[in-house]
């Protein structure tokens, strides 16, 4: 379900093209970012690459998501950086 910000912003960004989408966040707001990059890609593919930096992320979605966010890498749709280092708790 598309919140009415998530469409307003989305919109703006359809009738400005030339603007590129980076998204970021720590913890959980690592995962949260990730979520919505991916929704934003896949459903909005004349946006051109979105990139997501996602930091100390617990893990996110099932085994059918991680394909589905790897398909939209390899399509070009959406790049995905997960930092972590050995004592964060979650990972990408």
């Amino acid at each position: 379900m598309q919140t009415t910000q998530t469409h307003k912003t989305m919109a703006l960004l359809e009738e400005n093209p030339g603007y590129a989408v980076f998204t970021t966040g720590v913890s959980l707001g690592g995962a949260l970012t990730a979520v919505f990059a991916f929704f934003a890609a896949a459903c909005y593919p004349s946006l051109g690459p979105i990139t997501c930096y996602s930091f100390a992320s617990p893990k996110v979605g099932t085994l059918s998501f991680r394909h589905a966010l790897q398909q939209l890498e390899t399509d070009r749709r959406l790049q995905v950086m997960g930092i972590a280092n050995w004592a964060d708790p979650g990972e990408f």
